[in-house]
């Protein structure tokens, strides 16, 4: 990467920066793209260069954290519960860190996408995180992953709807471990005992 590159991924992390601070401060509606650049301290036609409009910062505040974690999650060395526990808890931690007016915006966005699938994206985690733990012979042949993976992000989803809409009196983190729990008496029935 030249020092040109280099550059241009500083100021659009800035301005990713930025937009988060003053999202959360004054709320999606009221922020403007002059105040996002205002805070990143530059040039309003500079937001132009990486956005085409002040929606596309929504998915780019988070998505990047996500990818991580479906990386870092398929990368562990661990049983599929520990698996999908550790990915239940960092999914609501990257939600409640971005805090409720941004998860707001990003169901908002996903719910008519313009630009990433992020529930396409949620899908594909943890189907593959079922589908690892078949080929490692960890879960039966005739685990339902499909339908599995279909009622694991529907709760996910579920769960952020709720901290959402209770305006944060719902606390999913709390909920990660009954969902883990849950999900865990389920899986049971397609365990391989070794």
């Amino acid at each position: 990467m030249n020092k040109r590159q280099e550059l241009a991924m500083q100021t659009r992390e800035k301005l990713i920066n930025s937009a988060k601070k003053v999202i959360i401060e004054k709320g999606y509606n009221e922020t403007s793209i002059e105040d996002i650049t205002k805070e990143a301290k530059v040039a309003t036609g500079t937001f132009y260069t990486y956005f085409k409009a002040k929606e596309d910062i929504i998915s780019a505040l988070g998505f990047p954290n996500f990818e991580k974690l479906k990386e870092t999650t398929l990368k562990m060395n661990e049983s599929v519960d520990k698996k999908l526990k550790y990915y239940f808890k960092e999914f609501m931690e990257l939600i409640e860190e971005y805090d409720i007016e941004i998860c707001r915006q990003w169901t908002i966005y996903n719910i008519s996408p313009k630009g990433i699938d992020k529930i396409g994206f949620d899908t594909d985690t943890v189907n593959d995180i079922l589908k690892l733990s078949v080929q490692k012979g960890e879960l039966s042949k005739n685990t339902p992953i499909n339908e599995l993976t279909h009622f694991i992000v529907s709760e996910l989803y579920g769960m952020m709807l709720n901290w959402c809409m209770s305006n944060k009196t719902f606390e999913p983190l709390e909920y990660c471990d009954k969902f883990s729990d849950f999900v865990n008496d389920i899986l049971k029935k397609y365990i391989i005992k070794n």
